[in-house]
């Protein structure tokens, strides 16, 4: 990878993102700020979303094992008793969907989804702070998951409510583009993803099979052209035609990272899935220097499907060394993102979206209970690791 990507995302770590979420920590109700507006107003009485959190606590996790600094393990140890102390539900069991700014419950709902984030977070957590509660409450929380979410051999239902039964209400918490569905491909993705987190902490033969079971259905998901349904029913059936090149590319280079220590067939099925999904965006999607996300928006350009693109594409190059066409493309949305994308007023970090002129959308916030240092941040990681 060329040595300005890494030089330029760990200075864009230390010097943008690292600063940004440290300053929003909330030290007198705990967790973080659930909303900074696009003129950048910190509203500190606002919902706090334990995806959100989930995030955060990842984030600062996974900046300690890079840089080994203490401040980012002490913002980590902030998150973690937070979810500790307000995002479990103590009394009905699993992670609550969002508090009060003063740590409330607002929403008792219960989501694969959010339980795969709040896994994931904690076993990087674990990694950092070598914290045995972390583990324990990650493998309990992966007890729930398996309990009351998965579905025998059809994946994993979206959402519950708060008692664990089922509830339509409750599907809108995933919705997109007025789209939702009993099961959706990202929390299949994403399920797969908090496997992956707890393998790597607490391996078990049994785990590594419930993965290779899960990334069996991915390519049914998946049509002709490379691109993925995103919502199902019950059964797996496709129920819309709602599709998304950003979640095609996330979808893409995640299942051919997170099958590596699997069976070598399934890690080639998957890489298989991979390649079909980043060339069908680079053919279709890559325009006007950056990524499309819904083909009804053209001209729009959301943050994170440019990271997912750029983490993509470059792990395209690296599979495919002899086509040099992928690290160019990785280069230019990289180039578009720190034009455009990355906002260079104080105190800030990435606008949520940008036309493809990369005029910024007005309206959007720069911190909400869908934003926070996830896409742009593991962007970054996968510079320095790569």
């Amino acid at each position: 990878m060329n040595e300005s990507m890494k030089l330029w995302a760990e200075q864009h770590i230390t010097t943008c993102l690292l600063p940004f979420w440290n300053s929003l920590k909330d030290r007198e109700y705990g967790g973080f700020y659930g909303l900074v507006d696009d003129n950048l107003r910190v509203f500190k009485r606002t919902e706090k979303g334990m995806i959100e959190n989930s995030r955060i606590l990842w984030f600062f996790s996974q900046a300690n094992l890079h840089f080994h600094d203490q401040l980012s393990l002490a913002d980590a140890r902030h998150a973690f008793a937070f979810m500790t102390g307000c995002g479990i539900d103590r009394q009905e069991g699993g992670i609550v969907w969002s508090v009060s700014f003063d740590g409330q419950l607002l929403d008792g709902t219960k989501s694969a989804f959010n339980l795969s984030f709040a896994i994931t977070g904690l076993c990087s957590y674990y990694q950092a702070s070598h914290d045995e509660k972390a583990k324990v409450l990650a493998l309990q929380l992966e007890a729930i998951l398996l309990a009351y979410f998965k579905d025998g051999n059809k994946g994993y239902k979206e959402t519950l409510n708060r008692f664990f039964a089922e509830n339509s209400a409750t599907l809108l918490k995933m919705q997109k583009s007025a789209h939702s569905g009993q099961k959706s491909l990202q929390t299949q993705l994403h399920v797969l993803e908090a496997f992956d987190s707890l393998q790597k902490i607490a391996p078990t033969p049994k785990r590594k099979q419930e993965m290779e079971e899960l990334c069996s259905l991915f390519s049914s998901m998946q049509d002709a052209d490379g691109r993925f349904a995103i919502f199902f029913d019950e059964e797996l059936h496709v129920i819309n035609d709602y599709r998304s090149y950003g979640h095609d590319i996330e979808t893409a280079w995640l299942l051919a990272s997170l099958s590596e220590e699997l069976t070598p067939s399934v890690h080639q099925e998957m890489e298989r899935l991979s390649d079909k999904a980043i060339t069908n965006c680079f053919k279709e999607a890559y325009q006007m220097h950056s990524l499309i996300d819904d083909a009804s928006f053209p001209h729009l350009r959301p943050h994170w499907p440019q990271a997912e693109a750029v983490v993509a594409f470059l792990q395209m190059a690296e599979r495919h060394p002899s086509e040099p066409q992928y690290l160019e493309v990785a280069k230019d949305i990289w180039s578009f993102i720190t034009t455009y994308l990355v906002d260079n007023r104080p105190q800030s970090e990435w606008i949520y979206a940008v036309t493809d002129q990369g005029n910024p959308v007005k309206g959007q916030p720069i911190v909400w209970p869908w934003k926070g240092p996830y896409n742009n941040a593991r962007m970054c990681f996968f510079m320095l690791d790569h």
